[in-house]
């Protein structure tokens, strides 16, 4: 598939997936370029590091931008301490050129990234129903090619 066609089809899930598959993308779009942060570590790829580090900061001060405190209270709160935690680790990557902080950033996200996934499948209900104030969902449809939200096909 050429890039025009995969930019095209990823355009298309994105924008009619609903809130939660959103937000659970955004997870998966997370971890996977946490992942390719710490491979650009030991490859000492320091150009590839950095982008897939920025892409990850992106991604979680758009999470972070979206929280309803109104709606979302004491969870909430809690995710954008945890994304500006996150935020603050990312920076020693670049550096000290050390896996370590994203490392520890995709264990923070992972139980995060999977409690997305089963509410955007529809598994969990009952989580469905706990989150629903969270105000962790976007609250408007991402926008395709945004540095925060770019999604790999």
């Amino acid at each position: 598939m050429d890039k025009q066609a995969s930019d095209t089809y990823r355009d298309q899930q994105v924008m009619s997936a609903s809130p939660a598959e959103r937000v659970a993308m955004l997870y998966d779009e997370a971890v996977r370029a946490l992942r390719k942060t710490v491979e650009a570590v030991a490859e000492d790829n320091i150009e590839e590091r950095w982008k897939a580090n920025r892409k990850v900061q992106d991604i979680l001060y758009h999470l972070d931008d979206t929280l309803n405190f109104d709606e979302g209270g004491d969870i909430a709160l809690n995710l954008s301490r945890l994304y500006r935690y996150i935020l603050r680790r990312l920076i020693q990557v670049d550096i000290d050129n050390d896996p370590a902080p994203a490392e520890e950033a995709i264990d923070l996200l992972k139980p995060l990234q999977n409690s997305w996934r089963q509410l955007a499948s529809g598994k969990n209900p009952a989580m469905a129903t706990a989150t629903a104030g969270s105000g962790s969902a976007p609250r408007e449809a991402p926008r395709p090619g945004s540095a925060a939200i770019a999604i790999s096909a």
